[in-house]
């Protein structure tokens, strides 16, 4: 499971993303496959990721996202996010909201 985590990440250019040691690795697994599809999420948050880099990285974004069981921030620029936490809730916690007009253009009436 470890190789496919690290696969679906490197091959989504996600280089932020991190897994708390204490946290079950299907557990990461299935953030970072909804997270991977979170496009309009990503696109907020790698907006300052250099434009001929394949993979954004934690330098990029300004900020390390680690995928555990409990939220926090820490120092050094991590944020601690629980794996069941939706990927639009990452840019509520992080007041990006009301400037992301991608996010509001992703939302989708039922």
């Amino acid at each position: 499971m470890n190789k496919e985590a690290t696969r679906l990440l490197e091959e989504a250019g996600i280089g932020y993303l991190h897994r708390d040691p204490g946290l079950p690795l299907a557990n990461f697994l299935s953030f970072a496959k909804i997270f991977a599809q979170a496009t309009a999420v990503r696109a907020v948050l790698e907006r300052g990721r250099p434009k001929d880099c394949r993979v954004a990285r934690s330098e990029d974004i300004g900020l390390s996202i680690v995928v555990g069981s409990q939220c926090d921030v820490r120092d050094g620029g991590q944020l601690l996010i629980p794996w069941y936490l939706d990927p639009n809730l990452l840019l509520a916690l992080l007041g990006e909201v009301a400037s992301s007009p991608a996010l509001e253009s992703s939302n989708v009436d039922p």
